[in-house]
Order: structure tokens, then C-alpha cells, then sequence
């Protein structure tokens, strides 16, 4: 498992291959979780950090723009990078980030700069996404095991 991904797996395990006899319901229902997902994760940015009392630099928001989140944090729009895609048989994969150059020396993991410190990382955003995708995932499989059961 790549770093900073999040993982679900789906209960009862033959859900999956029950739902692909069904597929144009199939990629409907992991399109549709997969959006809400990227949306989830990125609600759950942090808020932009404060700055230390010794800076004089002036923050212009950049970053948390590209991550389709304001200072303040709350979506104002769509991150650089939010795609899905089917990966192949009941494996879907979604992305969600910035493609902006300076952003693994603030909130990069391992790559941080030193005097950045102070900012959140890209493990602390996907740790506090984690639960709620898995939630969103659970419900939304939840519902389809029920209408594949009254199917019969």
C-alpha cells in the first residue's frame, strides 16, 4: 500500500463480484462514492496553520487553492489533481492533491522543509479523511447488498 493511501474493502467479500453481473450499476455506484470520496478528503484539509510570530512572510493562499480549499479551510473549489479511474476487476482508484512545485517542502512527508514545521502534512489530511471515506464506502456498499439481496 502507497503512503498516504486509504484502503477499503468491502464486507460480505463476494459483494463485489455479485454487483458486476450488473455493470453499468456497477461503475454508476463506484463512480458516484469514488466523487464523494475525493470531496470528502478534500472538506478535510486543515484549516492554514498560523503563521510563527517571527515571519514576515505574507501568505497568498496559493497552496490551499490548488488543494481546492481556502485559508480558513472549506472547499472553494477543485483541487490540481482529482481524478478516479477502474483499475481493473472491483478496483477503483481516486487521487486528489496538488501538482504545485513547493508543496512537498510544506506538506510533504519525509521531504518537509525544516522552517515549515509548523504546517499540517499530507498524513495528517489523510488520517483525518480516512474514517469518513471508510464510513461513505460502508454505507454506500451497505445499501447495494441490500437491493442485490431483493434482487434474489
Amino acid at each position: 500500500m502507497a503512503e498516504n493511501t486509504i484502503t477499503v474493502e468491502t464486507r460480505p467479500r463476494d459483494l463485489m463480484q455479485r454487483l458486476e453481473r450488473y455493470p453499468s450499476q456497477f461503475d454508476r455506484v463506484m463512480k458516484v462514492t469514488m466523487g464523494a470520496a475525493m470531496l470528502t478528503a478534500v472538506e478535510q484539509t486543515p484549516r492554514y496553520p498560523s503563521k510563527p510570530p517571527t515571519s514576515t512572510y505574507v501568505r497568498t493562499g496559493t497552496l490551499g487553492r490548488t488543494l481546492g480549499v481556502g485559508r480558513t479551510g472549506g472547499v472553494i473549489g477543485q483541487p490540481d489533481i482529482f481524478t478516479s479511474k477502474r483499475m481493473g476487476q472491483a478496483v477503483y482508484e481516486g487521487a486528489v492533491g496538488t501538482n504545485l512545485e513547493y508543496a512537498p517542502f510544506v506538506i510533504g512527508d519525509g521531504t518537509q522543509a525544516g522552517h515549515m514545521s509548523h504546517w499540517w502534512t499530507v498524513s495528517t489530511w489523510s488520517k483525518r479523511a480516512a474514517a469518513k471515506i471508510v464510513r461513505l464506502y460502508d454505507n454506500t456498499m451497505n445499501q447495494v447488498a441490500r437491493w442485490l439481496d431483493g434482487m434474489g
